[in-house]
């Protein structure tokens, strides 16, 4: 068992937040508590597991099912998606059922992605420790324009978007269990100093590239 501190510094600053349409504004994600704005666990975590799928290709659940079942990314997407769409637990196009039948055996144990971050069957080695990560400092970026229409069923001319943004570190914790899911953080923090990951929202507007550095803390 080892903890680890996790460092994010950004190089560009990054958006994480809920849209007011009428404002015509993203504030920083405040969820329950709007005097405290913070980032989400869940938005982290979503960080370094993408980080891992990324890292491992071919070899990831994910990476696989987001290049040829893209209709149906939001029905398979994990090992056990895969498994339950072939026992007809869950819906999935033909196309997809097609495709997916050469990654059948391959995922039939969970792929070392959701061995350590978990699936809706597995639970995972990895474990963010604390709460959400309190932001202070924001500031505000205006007039940001979309080649689409943002939000078009509710602003067909959703142009001069703002947002809050935030360049503040983010500093959090990672337990691992065993070494596995150690080389796999080591792998995410790899991709994410490689930019092929950010955080946060608005990432073709230039927001959320974040530099990541990992520190041993304890080990048992």
């Amino acid at each position: 068992m080892k903890k680890f501190k996790v460092t994010l510094t950004p190089v560009t600053q990054y958006v994480i937040g809920q849209s007011v349409p009428c404002e015509k504004k993203v504030e920083f994600n405040y969820g329950l508590y709007p005097t405290k704005k913070f980032v989400p666990i869940s938005s982290i975590k979503g960080l370094l597991r993408t980080a891992a799928v990324y890292s491992q290709g071919e070899n990831s659940c994910e990476f696989v099912t987001s290049r040829i079942c893209r209709g149906d990314e939001d029905l398979v997407r994990t090992c056990s998606d895969i498994q339950d769409m072939f026992e007809n637990l869950s819906p999935a196009s033909q196309q997809c059922r097609e495709s997916l039948k050469e990654y059948r055996d391959k995922f039939s144990s969970p792929c070392i992605v959701c061995r350590v971050f978990g699936n809706g069957k597995v639970r995972g080695k990895m474990r963010i420790l604390g709460d959400n990560v309190e932001i202070k400092n924001l500031r505000e970026v205006g007039n940001l324009r979309f080649s689409y229409n943002f939000l078009e069923s509710r602003h067909p001319k959703y142009e001069g978007l703002k947002v809050e943004a935030s360049n503040a570190k983010v500093e959090f914790e990672v337990l691992c269990s065993d070494h596995e899911c150690e080389k796999l953080l080591r792998e995410a923090i790899k991709v994410i100093n490689n930019g092929l990951v950010r955080l946060g929202r608005f990432k073709s507007r230039g927001f959320g590239i974040v530099k990541a550095s990992l520190t041993e803390v304890t080990s048992r």
